[in-house]
């Protein structure tokens, strides 16, 4: 248990201080024999002397007038003068090392007195010990670890060997009767679980609540594999509060959602969780299944784009950290397919280029050394769940039918884009009809189950403004010929607005009616057999030049 564990560190601490202790007494020991050693010269020039003489020098009290009257001669003893002593056999000392254990009296052993400055450190409280406490290491204080997968958006607690159809997990753990005070002062309210390998998820951080009154009480963080629980120092406070320091425990619980890490599979697509003997079966198709693989398709008509008949379409496909399988990209309209038809793509299946010259398909591959371009054909299109793939070199009319990108394997992180433009059709009513096409991925196993991955869509409407740009008014002066024909000169004119216009005008018509029935304008019908257009005047300009043209009448 927790208890138990931190009253380990906290005897090995003691021990640890009772060695240092032993140290220094010892270290003592040995400075007071290197002084002894080193006065022991000192001593022997205290033995008794052979040369008969004392050893004296002159003084004054010696000399009575300047004459030498103590009647000593003056001598200094010198090693000659002392008996020398035979030596003696040093008896060797026990040097072998202590193997015993060391007991308490050892452990007992006086050490010099601290000063004052060094008694109050001592006495001071000892600073908090900030353990590393990981739950996985305590396994008396979780309760019960439980993994969920989720059917129909609905989270399931998992059965041994089930086969899950998607890849989404969820691990709750619940923990109990971690001691309050032990857990504040050591472990700096805080503990960590370390999450299993086989679980990828997105970094979160979360809020600790107490379930009884929905008030905060701390903070979960999930990253890099494992979880951090921080518990707020003022609620652990009242809970010592209320059940006192020797008594005091707590529990509870978090969960993490994530997706089951594919490389963690084995061959056959099988995952041992090492969680309540738990076993689980993805099968051996788990890559076409489950395999991250995105597709993103956009289409545009900008800058030159616009003065000609075609649509740039764009589709992406990415691969996840594990790459994919037998992907296979289906495009095709789903709403104004009368308006487009696909260019430089037929029913003869044809190898990509890494560029080519509009208005032809290319591909462009990152993130794979091998660089081998996918294939691309035109086919029927098909409404089949089942297999919805059409096939190559069919024989029925495309109108305009499906476009066919057969990639084939991706490695990790790969991404590719297929580029390629489709015709805006003629003699039909273009603006405003908007025109949406949709892209399919596929993965296909070796059994030829095919399995949709995902899609994306894209649409373009085509717009033509001419508005406030049509005019018509009278040009001039009304004038009266030698006939006695009054002539008045009409002026129409038409412009598209560059801004709000994605596409060129084609077979431009322009109707002038003297008798047009509609918007409750037209010519008073007595009038009409006095009027008649003059065909020999009517000419046509663009940006002031004069070109030809047809009209009648």
């Amino acid at each position: 248990m927790v208890s138990e564990y931190i009253k380990k560190l906290l005897k090995d601490k003691a021990r640890l201080k009772k060695w240092k202790r032993i140290t220094l007494a010892l270290s003592c020991v040995v400075v007071f024999c290197v002084v002894y050693a080193l006065t022991l010269p000192a001593i022997t020039l205290e033995g008794k002397t052979i040369c008969g003489m004392e050893e004296h020098t002159h003084t004054e009290e010696c000399y009575q007038d300047d004459e030498l009257v103590c009647g000593k001669e003056e001598h200094q003893h010198t090693e000659d003068c002392y008996e020398k002593e035979e030596e003696q056999p040093v008896e060797e000392e026990n040097i072998q090392q202590d193997t015993t254990e060391p007991s308490d009296e050892v452990e007992t052993v006086a050490e010099p007195e601290l000063k004052d400055a060094e008694q109050t450190t001592d006495e001071q409280e000892e600073p908090k010990t900030n353990l590393d406490f990981v739950l996985n290491d305590h396994p008396d204080n979780i309760e019960s670890t439980i993994l969920y997968v989720k059917n129909n958006d609905q989270w399931a607690e998992i059965s041994n060997g089930e086969s899950p159809n998607n890849t989404s997990l969820k691990i709750l753990v619940k923990f109990q009767k971690i001691h309050t005070q032990e857990f504040l002062e050591k472990c700096n309210c805080k503990f960590t679980y370390n999450l299993p390998n086989f679980l990828s998820f997105v970094d979160i951080t979360a809020p600790m609540m107490d379930k009884d009154t929905n008030e905060k009480i701390g903070e979960i963080n999930a990253s890099n594999g494992k979880v951090v629980v921080t518990y707020f120092e003022g609620y652990l406070q009242k809970l010592l509060e209320g059940s006192g320091a020797e008594t005091s425990t707590f529990s509870g619980e978090f969960y993490v959602e994530g997706k089951i890490d594919l490389s963690s599979l084995d061959p056959n697509g099988q995952l041992d969780t090492n969680i309540n003997g738990i076993k689980l079966n993805y099968g051996t198709d788990f890559l076409e299944r489950f395999g991250d693989i995105s597709v993103n398709k956009i289409c545009s008509k900008d800058g030159e784009d616009k003065n000609d008949d075609y649509i740039k379409y764009s589709i992406t496909v990415t691969a996840g950290s594990n790459g994919a399988k037998n992907i296979i990209v289906v495009d095709r309209f789903t709403q104004s397919k009368d308006l487009v038809s696909y260019i430089g793509i037929d029913k003869t299946e044809t190898i990509l280029k890494d560029n080519a010259v509009k208005p032809n398909p290319f591909e462009t591959i990152e993130n794979n050394t091998s660089f081998v371009h996918g294939k691309v054909y035109l086919g029927v299109e098909k409404n089949d769940k089942t297999n919805p793939i059409p096939d190559v070199n069919a024989a029925e009319e495309l109108n305009p039918g499906s476009l066919v990108w057969n990639i084939g394997d991706m490695a990790s992180n790969e991404k590719r884009v297929l580029t390629y433009y489709v015709k805006l059709a003629d003699n039909k009513a273009l603006n405003g009809n908007t025109i949406t096409n949709e892209a399919h991925v596929y993965s296909k196993t070796n059994q030829n189950i095919v399995y949709d991955r995902d899609k994306s869509k894209a649409n373009f409407a085509p717009q033509i403004k001419y508005s406030d740009l049509m005019k018509k008014s009278v040009d001039g002066d009304i004038k009266k010929d030698a006939n006695g024909n009054y002539l008045i000169p009409y002026k129409l004119e038409f412009g598209l607005h560059k801004d709000g216009s994605n596409y060129s005008l084609k077979n431009f018509e322009l109707f002038d009616d003297l008798n047009y029935a509609g918007d409750n304008i037209k010519t008073d019908s007595r009038a009409l057999k006095y009027i008649s257009y003059n065909k020999d005047s009517v000419k046509f300009y663009k940006k002031a030049n004069y070109i030809k043209f047809k009209y009648y009448l």
